[in-house]
């Protein structure tokens, strides 16, 4: 069955027109246009490591789109009332469109006072949300990291692209083991619930009004881990101290969030690394991977 023909079959709206919206690295991602003109955003995601994010997020993605109004892109359900359907072996998840541009230039102190609001939703225990106070895939991490960066079990064009970064790959795992045991001479503090990736989710018409979208990775976790990436931003800190009066930042606290947010897309950009046959590219995924190393996470890894 074809995309459009399913997605009038399990949601309570028809689709006239599906065009397609190239956004990120997992998932197919389209318009939909409906019978009154209105229109929809529709992700379907085949990677096994990212299905269960959608399906985990489904209903804690309702439960803040109620908190926090159009702030956020509002998720649709399906005609039996489900946050996610099922098509072959891909997950679909439907949102309303917010009609303003993806934006990453926007009022700091705005936007952080837009996740100071966030993370003062309050939790309801009802709504059943990932807790993510541990990285939990350690496991996972060392077989990935030892087959892909020590030569055990990647392809010799992948294994000769990362052999560069062996070094740092396992200078970077024992940090992650050192903040690892740091934060548990720590008090606990209350989880929150977290976006995971807000700040290139944000669609705006001017810099002060802001949405944030792409709820996939809601959590209930430490508020540092939408946090760390505004680190070297005091307006955003301000913003955000404005609603949590009592937040200040923790060295500890935030360097573990980065170093645990590096190495969870680290093993998914592995991973797909794995199930891409010996004859397909893998420059983008590889580019995609050592981006982490180069651009988005290493200025925060100490």
């Amino acid at each position: 069955m074809d995309l459009l023909t399913f997605l009038n079959d399990a949601y309570p709206f028809t689709v006239v027109q599906l065009t397609d919206a190239p956004r990120g690295l997992v998932a197919q991602t389209h318009f939909a246009t409906l019978t009154d003109g209105t229109t929809v955003f529709v992700k379907a995601v085949h990677a096994p490591l990212f299905k269960p994010h959608l399906v985990h997020s489904a209903a804690s993605h309702a439960y803040l789109s109620q908190q926090l109004g159009d702030r956020i892109n509002a998720p649709i359900a399906t005609r039996s009332g489900a946050g996610v359907a099922r098509w072959g072996d891909a997950v679909i998840a439907v949102s309303h469109v917010i009609t303003a541009p993806l934006t990453e230039v926007y009022d700091l102190y705005a936007f952080g006072q837009l996740i100071a609001r966030l993370h003062s939703v309050p939790v309801d225990p009802r709504v059943p949300t990932r807790r993510i106070a541990d990285f939990a895939h350690r496991g996972l991490l060392d077989t990935l990291g030892r087959q892909a960066f020590d030569g055990t079990g990647m392809s010799p064009a992948v294994i000769e692209r990362l052999a560069p970064w062996r070094e740092t790959f396992w200078h970077y795992h024992a940090r992650l083991r050192h903040f690892e045991q740091a934060m548990r001479a720590l008090p606990a503090q209350p989880l929150v619930y977290t976006h995971g990736d807000a700040g290139g989710n944000v669609v705006a018409n001017d810099a002060h009004h802001l949405h944030l979208i792409d709820w996939d990775y809601i959590g209930l976790s430490e508020p540092e881990r939408d946090l760390w990436v505004f680190e070297f931003y005091p307006d955003f800190v301000t913003g955000y101290q404005s609603i949590i009066t009592s937040y200040q930042p923790d060295e500890v606290r935030l360097q573990y969030a980065a170093y645990r947010q590096f190495f969870d897309y680290m093993i998914y950009f592995l991973a797909e690394l794995q199930r891409i046959p010996s004859d397909g590219d893998v420059t983008p995924t590889i580019d995609n991977l050592l981006s982490l190393f180069t651009d988005w996470c290493r200025p925060h890894m100490r």
